[in-house]
């Protein structure tokens, strides 16, 4: 088995602090065991992957919601402007 040398180590950890952010979340108990489990039969390649691609998709979603019902806003003000 290859062991890494303290240097390597260290030198990993750098990187990592350096090219990555860090979140840690808390849910309740159970929860954790029940998106791995979703994760593996996904075939996902990981359940962090998993969860990025989730907020990623909810936050498009969310954002795009946003963008319609701000074109709505926008649809009825005139509207309203015509009638005036």
């Amino acid at each position: 088995m290859a062991r890494y040398s303290e240097a390597h180590n260290k030198a990993t950890q750098r990187y990592i602090k350096k090219a990555y952010d860090e979140i840690k979340i808390r849910m309740p108990k159970g929860k954790k065991d029940e998106i791995k489990a979703f994760v593996e039969e996904c075939n996902y390649p990981s359940m962090n992957q998993f969860i990025i691609d989730a907020v990623e998709h909810y936050t498009k979603a969310v954002q795009e919601e946003q963008e319609r019902l701000a074109e709505l806003d926008e649809a009825i003000m005139k509207k309203r402007e015509g009638q005036e």
